[in-house]
């Protein structure tokens, strides 16, 4: 009937609903919805778990759907539609799947109320949209959410840096040529410099990356996100120097996040290009 309105129509019986055109998709969720009208209620396996966190997870969809978020940025495995008008995929608006461990919350809440400038080398800009407090709050929690991550406050300011990791973690930094892709200074593109190879702002790290996800991102990359031009330097937790703490990848991991996170705080530069 959902499929095809007219098809109980016979000479003696006019059938006036329309054909609405509906998906095998549309037609089931009508059935759910009417079986739902019954005095006994939905069975177990098409009721929708309605927690807390799944709450957060739909007010967040629906803003990023409203919003059209999804037609620029890669969310859920679904959106970044644009990105197939870009030549080099680097170049397109980033993925966003993957962002609640990533990036702190009072940065994101900033960055969502008046965006700023991360890659300054992409010609796409992220509109400023007006969100309000709450609109910014319900997509906090969505990315988090979808990691089966809760909201919580935290001092990221008052991240200790352990010292003893500052002076290899310069060091590694160098010998795995990080500012060759990731700028802390200014960019002058040309002469060997191609803005498709280039990476974000190690500069910003500690004012806008989680600690532990620094740590989890050196250690294997593709696992955070997938097609990343990021190399994985420990693979099968091995490290190519091994002049540093013996080769121990996770003593490096941990002098390289240290040394990174130390950068915004210290306003060191590392100009590119120039």
């Amino acid at each position: 009937k959902l499929k095809d309105s007219r098809v109980f129509q016979t000479d003696r019986i006019v059938q006036k609903m329309p054909v609405f055109g509906f998906s095998d998709e549309e037609i089931e969720m009508l059935r759910m919805l009417l079986k739902s009208f019954h005095k006994e209620g939905t069975a177990e396996e098409h009721q929708y778990p309605v927690t807390k966190r799944q709450r957060d997870i739909d007010n967040g969809r629906r803003l990023t759907v409203w919003y059209n978020c999804i037609n620029c940025h890669q969310l859920e495995d679904r959106g970044g539609y644009v990105i197939a008008l870009y030549e080099e995929k680097a170049l397109a608006p980033p993925v966003l799947t993957g962002e609640g461990p990533k990036v702190q919350e009072p940065w994101l809440h900033g960055f969502l109320r008046s965006p700023t400038v991360i890659r300054p080398w992409l010609k796409v800009r992220m509109p400023t949209f007006s969100l309000t407090d709450e609109e910014i709050s319900n997509i906090t929690k969505y990315f988090l959410g979808l990691e089966k991550q809760d909201l919580a406050l935290r001092d990221y300011a008052a991240t200790p840096i352990d010292e003893k990791y500052l002076s290899p973690g310069k060091k590694l930094f160098e010998s795995y040529q990080c500012a060759k892709c990731h700028p802390t200074g200014a960019v002058k593109l040309g002469e060997g410099v191609v803005a498709a190879n280039l990476a974000p702002d190690l500069g910003l790290a500690a004012r806008r990356l989680k600690p532990e996800w620094i740590v989890e991102w050196l250690r294997d990359p593709g696992k955070l996100q997938r097609d990343t031009n990021m190399p994985t330097f420990f693979y099968e937790a091995q490290a190519p120097d091994q002049t540093v703490f013996g080769g121990n990848s996770e003593e490096q991991i941990k002098a390289l996040k240290a040394y990174v996170w130390s950068l915004g705080k210290r306003g060191t530069g590392v100009a590119i290009g120039k």
